[in-house]
């Protein structure tokens, strides 16, 4: 089995487990306080007769509560206060920024998609709800608060980018680390080797030894036995010359050319071959 298809078991902490269960309490509750926060934005600058139809569906409390300016301030304090219960509590700051923002985008988008598709469902598909008299109206009643949305929809999705690039970039440090050790175990194996020269020397020096346990054959005793008859004169540039003639009667020894049917050289007496 390749090292590629071994999967490295990654040791998890106790407390995680439980830090992403608060991590998703508090994104929750921002997302809601960020939810509350729309709603109000965007009721706050209706007329009073859309208004009436808001308290027929809601009910006039929570109408007049959505339209008030303590809804707004109650909306922001909720919101800062479970971003700062998230990081205290879980040390998650990056986390934290991401779902920030991921709450801050999601909630406006949220209240300006149903604010669009109930304008679409009475003036142009012509439903008979209870907004089908103010009919006219709601294109202008859109238009003056969706611009406060708009902006918090901008703003929410701004940190939103801002956490998930600090989240991405979490890994450089540790890669770093990573190959500073590799180059440093590198550099002390390196070290190592020119320290303890013996190591690498020590194969060539048997590989030399080895040729050393080989005996010397002594060819000079082996060729005692043998008795040849060597001549020192050089040999004749007759033999050169004469080469495309019968070598039969040419000396092996000395080149002599001899007469044929001679058995034995006349010059230097060595046998014919």
């Amino acid at each position: 089995m390749s090292k590629k298809n071994k999967t490295e078991a990654v040791p998890t902490k106790k407390g995680d487990a439980f830090k992403t269960f608060l991590s998703v309490v508090f994104f929750i509750l921002i997302l809601a306080s960020a939810l509350a926060l729309a709603l109000c934005m965007s009721i706050s600058n209706k007329s009073g007769d859309i208004l009436g139809v808001y308290s027929g569906v809601l009910g006039d409390g929570l109408t007049d509560f959505l339209s008030g300016k303590l809804c707004f301030w109650i909306s922001i304090s909720a919101i800062v206060l479970w971003f700062g219960l998230w990081i205290f509590i879980t040390k998650r700051v990056r986390s934290a920024i991401r779902g920030l923002g991921i709450g801050c985008t999601i909630a406006p988008l949220v209240v300006l998609l149903s604010e669009l598709g109930t304008m679409l469902v009475v003036c142009t598909f012509k439903f008979n709800t209870a907004l089908a008299p103010f009919a006219d109206v709601l294109p202008s009643q859109f238009l003056n608060t969706s611009g406060k949305n708009c902006i918090f929809m901008l703003s929410g999705a701004i940190i939103a980018s801002i956490g998930i690039f600090i989240c991405k970039i979490k890994k450089l440090p540790k890669n770093s680390k990573d190959v500073l050790s590799k180059s440093e175990t590198i550099n002390a194996q390196m070290n190592s080797e020119a320290a303890n020269p013996t190591a690498e020397a020590a194969p060539v020096a048997a590989y030399e030894n080895a040729f050393a346990e080989i005996p010397a054959v002594q060819t000079s005793d082996r060729l005692t036995n043998i008795d040849i008859p060597v001549s020192n004169s050089p040999i004749s540039d007759a033999v050169i010359e004469n080469t495309d003639t019968d070598l039969s009667c040419v000396c092996h020894m000395c080149g002599e050319k001899n007469e044929p049917n001679v058995k034995f050289c006349g010059k230097c007496g060595a046998k014919l071959l």
